[in-house]
């Protein structure tokens, strides 16, 4: 599973009840429509379900939350819940990469080497690339020094 190893920084909404999260995320709060999201596509004290995960990731995203967009990047680039669609898998890629989403700058930059749901363009393709190596660069030496 994609999203089951995935390290989530610890909140209170985090902790909170099934049911203290969905009133939250019927509300319009966009982490607790991401935690919905994740307790679907995991299966964690609801029915595991892609497409009731995909509808919570999505209200998520379209707000913004580049976690869930680089999510639905995923889940259109190998159809969970919804048909594979390369060119929608482009469109939330991006939206998260341009956010600074490291995992989505990588498979934006792989999207480009391939020439999939994308001209083939190796210059962005760095520039993506370039961009996720720095952040994990920078990471390393802050855990190194921190």
């Amino acid at each position: 599973m994609l999203l089951s190893g995935q390290t989530i920084a610890s909140t209170s909404l985090e902790q909170a009840s099934y049911q203290q999260q969905l009133k939250a995320a019927q509300q319009g709060n966009v982490e607790a429509q991401f935690y919905i999201g994740l307790r679907y596509y995991n299966g964690d004290g609801v029915p595991q379900s892609y497409t009731k995960a995909v509808e919570w990731f999505k209200k998520s995203a379209q707000q913004g939350d580049p976690d869930a967009q680089f999510v639905l990047g995923v889940m259109y680039e190998d159809g969970e819940g919804v048909p594979v669609d390369i060119t929608q898998s482009v469109k939330w890629y991006i939206k998260a990469a341009q956010q600074g989403h490291a995992d989505a700058q990588l498979n934006l930059g792989v999207f480009y080497i391939e020439g999939r749901g994308v001209k083939q363009n190796l210059s962005k393709e760095k520039n993506y690339t370039d961009k996720r190596a720095s952040k994990d660069r920078c990471q390393a030496v802050m855990s190194f020094t921190g």
